[in-house]
Parts: structure tokens; C-alpha cells; sequence
């Protein structure tokens, strides 16, 4: 089993042009566990939630969601361009900036979906207490 990942892994870092599904799928699931970390304990107390209310949470949350998934896309490619490169070593500027940048918009994804579902259930709270929304952006 050891061996068959190593090989795996191996194949993997020694083909990099042929290997970024693999790794967009990696970046994936470890940007989703990442993400998922910050968000299902919020996630776990709106379920003690109403009904009603959670469907407003959850109406509220995917609409203000949508700029986080764009954050998303640009790191996966940011990440996938960095992954295609010929040679990951020596570090050059580009490599650096890359990885920055994509580090970046990674962090702001997670970070804007934790505000939309903070601005979703300070939605559903202030319907809850029936006072009424100010046109403010928060």
C-alpha cells in the first residue's frame, strides 16, 4: 500500500504536465477542508435554527456567496499555472508572486464566505427581532 502511493506520488511530482488534474483535485480538497474547518461549526449552529429561519440563512448565504467562489477560481488557476511550470526550482520571482497571489485570493475565498454567512444570519436576525434593515452596507 506505502508502495503503491509512493509510486503514486512519485509519478505525480516527476510528470507535472500531465498530472495537474490530479493536483487541481489535491488543491481542491485541501482548500475545502480548509474552508469547511471555519465554516461547519457555524454551519452545525444554524441548525438549531427554525426552519423558516435556516431557509433564510441559507437563502441570504448563497446569495452573497458568489463573489467567493470567483476568489476560488482564480487561486485554482493561479495553482494549476504555478503546477505547469517546466521547473518549480530555484524559486524565481514569478514562482514566488504566483504562489502568493494564489495563496491570496485562496484566503480571500475562505474569508468572504465566512462574511456572507455572517451578513446571512445578521439577516435572519434582525427579521427575527422585525427590526427593520437599514440600506447600509455592513
Amino acid at each position: 500500500m506505502i508502495e503503491g502511493i509512493q509510486y503514486w506520488a512519485k509519478e505525480v511530482f516527476a510528470n507535472r504536465q500531465n498530472s495537474w488534474p490530479v493536483a487541481g483535485i489535491l488543491y481542491c480538497l485541501a482548500i475545502f477542508c480548509v474552508r469547511d474547518f471555519f465554516l461547519n461549526p457555524l454551519f452545525l449552529k444554524v441548525r438549531d435554527l427554525g426552519k423558516k429561519e435556516r431557509k433564510e440563512v441559507k437563502k441570504a448565504y448563497l446569495s452573497r456567496a458568489f463573489a467567493g467562489w470567483g476568489f476560488f477560481g482564480i487561486s485554482l488557476l493561479l495553482f494549476l499555472f504555478t503546477w505547469r511550470l517546466p521547473s518549480l526550482y530555484p524559486v524565481t520571482l514569478k514562482i514566488a508572486g504566483l504562489t502568493v497571489a494564489g495563496a491570496f485570493f485562496a484566503g480571500l475565498f475562505i474569508t468572504s464566505h465566512l462574511q456572507a454567512l455572517a451578513h446571512a444570519l445578521l439577516e435572519a436576525l434582525l427579521k427575527l427581532t422585525h427590526v427593520p434593515p437599514s440600506n447600509d452596507s455592513l
